[in-house]
């Protein structure tokens, strides 16, 4: 089923269901399955992020360096939306027919209703990074990472509902299913983590504490895809000494160089790489801690 862009787009807008899309049932099921034992908000309240493993290498790096930066060093503001997101990869054959003309779609956003939204879409790094003859390169890095945190927040932020009157909604089908409500007044990370909707409307309610909440959220987001990457990804981190995989089976590829040689600064260390089908056949990704 080939699926232009524009036209996903105006069916989403138009408020269609696409139940039918190929693959995006087998992408919502790895994530239950691999997240399962995560404590979490209820099923039904869950939206899920999409990750395409793109069979281009230059966009998988694209999305691996950028996305798994935002995950573990975006500012609390950017971050703490995806706290109400399951995330998992899905290869090109599974996401809709891609590659769809036009910009490289990086990830789409499930709804719990079964309407697909395009996430992240076209470039997420920065074409040109201002310099200067005082500036230097690891500071230009550190620049340009900075803008792709932006870049992803801004676009998640079109599609993650953030409206206080859908947050209510939200908010609503969560208490029902858990019985939980967090004191406002209290943000606290446990709150977060098990009701994420009623977390982001007390950080409307409350404007003075606000600041926690967000801070609870985003954390939430880092605690949980820190130690173990989305399913069907690994995390890799890159040193002076090298590169090395862990979190699922050796990678090919991740030789070290000359030892001590170089500097990586925090926010460019840690990356997703993304399974190739071929390493997806026979590994979803290790059962999810408790």
């Amino acid at each position: 089923m080939e699926l232009d862009r524009r036209e996903l787009v105006r069916a989403s807008a138009a408020g269609l269901a696409l139940f039918a899309l190929p693959g995006m049932f087998a992408a919502r099921a790895r994530a239950q399955k691999a997240q399962a034992a995560e404590p979490k908000a209820g099923a039904g309240a869950r939206f899920v992020l999409v990750l395409h493993a793109s069979e281009d290498p230059l966009q998988q790096f694209e999305l691996g360096r950028c996305f798994g930066s935002f995950l573990l060093h975006a500012e609390d503001e950017q971050l703490a939306p995806l706290a109400v997101c399951d995330i998992t990869c899905a290869t090109t054959d599974e996401m809709l027919g891609l590659p769809w003309p036009g910009a490289p779609v990086h990830a789409v956003l499930l709804e719990p209703a079964g309407k697909a939204l395009p996430a992240l879409v076209g470039d997420l790094w920065p074409r040109r990074v201002p310099g200067g003859p005082s500036r230097r390169p690891d500071e230009e890095l550190v620049e340009a990472y900075r803008w792709a945190h932006q870049s992803i927040a801004a676009q998640l932020a079109k599609v993650i509902p953030n409206e206080r009157s859908v947050l209510e909604v939200w908010a609503a089908r969560e208490r029902s299913e858990l019985g939980a409500h967090p004191n406002p007044t209290s943000p606290k990370l446990a709150a977060a983590r098990r009701c994420p909707w009623q977390a982001r409307l007390c950080a409307l309610d409350r404007l003075d504490r606000r600041k926690g909440w967000l801070q609870a959220l985003a954390q939430s987001v880092r605690d949980r895809w820190g130690p173990l990457a989305p399913a069907g990804s690994v995390w890799g981190r890159r040193g002076g000494c090298g590169t090395w995989f862990h979190g699922g089976p050796e990678i090919s590829g991740g030789g070290a160089g000359p030892c001590g040689t170089g500097f990586v600064p925090e926010v460019s260390a840690s990356f997703l790489h993304f399974y190739r089908s071929e390493e997806l056949a026979g590994f979803i990704g290790p059962p999810r801690p408790s």
